[in-house]
C-alpha cells in the first residue's frame, strides 16, 4: 500500500548584509550598556544607531570592504565610549557623528575617504533634524 507522505520545508532567505549589521548593533549596544554602568550617559537609540550601521555599511560594501566593517565600527566605538568616560560627555546622535568622522579619518583602513565620511555624516544629520 502506498502511503502519501506530505513534508513542508520552510526556507527562510536570510541577508548576510543584515545579519552583519544587527550582529554589530548587538555588540555596540554592549559597550554602550558598560558605558551606562560605569557612570556614562547615552541618549541615542537603537533607531539612530542602526541608521549610522546601515549608511556606513553600505559605504563599506561600495569600497569593497565589508569585511571589516563589524571590527571596525566595535574599535570605533569603544574609542568614542572611552573619549566620553574621560570627558563626562552624553553620548547622544551628535557626539557619536563627530567621533566617527574622527575615528574614520584617524582608524580606518587606506580606502576609506575622509571627504566621503563627511558626507555620510552629513546625510545622517540631515535625517534627524
Amino acid at each position: 500500500m502506498n502511503k502519501i507522505v506530505n513534508i513542508n520545508y520552510h526556507f527562510k532567505v536570510v541577508n548576510l548584509d543584515d545579519v552583519r549589521k544587527s550582529q554589530t548593533l548587538f555588540k555596540i549596544r554592549s559597550i554602550l550598556n558598560e558605558l551606562v554602568y560605569d557612570g556614562g550617559e547615552v541618549e541615542i537609540n537603537d533607531i539612530q544607531l542602526y541608521c549610522i550601521l546601515r549608511y556606513f555599511y553600505a559605504y563599506y560594501v561600495r569600497k569593497h570592504i565589508q569585511y571589516a566593517f563589524e571590527e571596525t565600527m566595535i574599535n570605533h566605538f569603544n574609542d568614542l565610549c572611552d573619549d566620553a568616560y574621560e570627558e563626562e560627555a552624553v553620548v547622544d546622535l551628535d557626539f557619536v557623528l563627530n567621533e566617527l568622522k574622527l575615528y574614520e579619518l584617524l582608524d580606518s583602513r587606506i580606502e576609506v575617504n575622509p571627504i566621503d565620511t563627511k558626507k555620510i555624516v552629513k546625510r545622517i544629520r540631515n535625517i534627524y533634524k
